[in-house]
């Protein structure tokens, strides 16, 4: 596949971020790895926490999601060049993927201001009828 840094890439979409509308609470509260991992402080009983966004016990644990192609490859950003063949990073807007809780459910910055350079591929809405319901 094509490795070359897209001439609309912008730097600061590097990360994947895609222009989504939202503040840090927001991010923390609806985090995709809220209690992926156990609790230390619970396993040795000193959590005091009463919204730890950690598991409390096997029961309480959920699964990290796959984040493989979910944001764009920091080598290529970097030099505009990818030589990892097994590279886990998108190389362009086609393999940019959401992972499927957060896909379409916040409104995309960009289109907000006029126009999104990712169009179809973009993993937020632009507009309210495309956005869903997280899962």
């Amino acid at each position: 596949f094509d490795t070359r840094m897209p001439s609309s890439f912008d730097r600061r979409d590097a990360h994947g971020l895609g222009g989504a509308l939202e503040s840090p609470q927001a991010r923390e509260a609806d985090s995709q790895f809220h209690k992926t991992k156990i609790c230390t402080f619970w396993q040795n009983q000193r959590c005091r926490k009463p919204f730890c966004k950690f598991a409390h016990g096997e029961q309480e644990l959920h699964q990290t999601p796959d984040l493989s192609k979910t944001s764009f490859c920091p080598n290529l950003a970097a030099t505009g060049y990818c030589g990892e063949r097994d590279c886990r990073f998108a190389h362009n807007a086609q393999e940019l993927r959401a992972t499927s809780n957060l896909f379409k459910t916040k409104m995309c910055v960009f289109m907000s201001r006029g126009s999104c350079k990712f169009g179809s591929f973009c993993r937020h809405a632009h507009s309210p009828s495309e956005l869903r319901p997280r899962q």
